[in-house]
């Protein structure tokens, strides 16, 4: 056998040597090696609003609701779900919020639109923006 040949064979054999001591260190206490870092994840998830329905009476017409499920994934912490809009400018209501990083968190979001009939609903056209934020350190 030539010296090039029983470096390699040499080298593999280290090489082969390491990998089975690493693969053995790691399965020493049955887990695999924990560290390194995670990247911010913020997810919203909406689901079909449901038909607007007459809920009561206000001074400039009928109030009208909807609700639709909302799913919310968050790793940081505290997180908050809002709702905004709806024709009216400074209407904004936070709905939930978790102190907690979150894993598909199930909340409900409700709407809401005065109007003069029905029929006068079904016409107009309305923005509402549901917003999901978290901070953390």
């Amino acid at each position: 056998m030539s010296a090039v040949a029983r470096g390699r064979l040499a080298s593999l054999a280290l090489l082969t040597a390491l990998l089975a001591g690493s693969c053995a260190l790691a399965r020493a206490d049955g887990s695999p090696p924990v560290g390194g870092e995670v990247p911010s994840t913020l997810e919203l998830s909406l689901g079909e609003p449901s038909a607007f329905r007459r809920m009561g009476a206000a001074r400039r017409g009928d109030v009208y609701t909807a609700t639709l499920p909302a799913e919310v994934t968050a790793t940081d912490a505290p997180t908050s779900l809002s709702v905004s809009g709806g024709g009216d400018a400074s209407f904004m209501r936070t709905l939930r919020s978790w102190s907690e990083p979150v894993s598909h968190g199930a909340a409900r979001v409700r709407l809401r639109a005065i109007a003069t009939s029905a029929r006068a609903l079904r016409n107009q056209h309305r923005l509402f923006v549901v917003t999901l934020t978290a901070g953390g350190p």
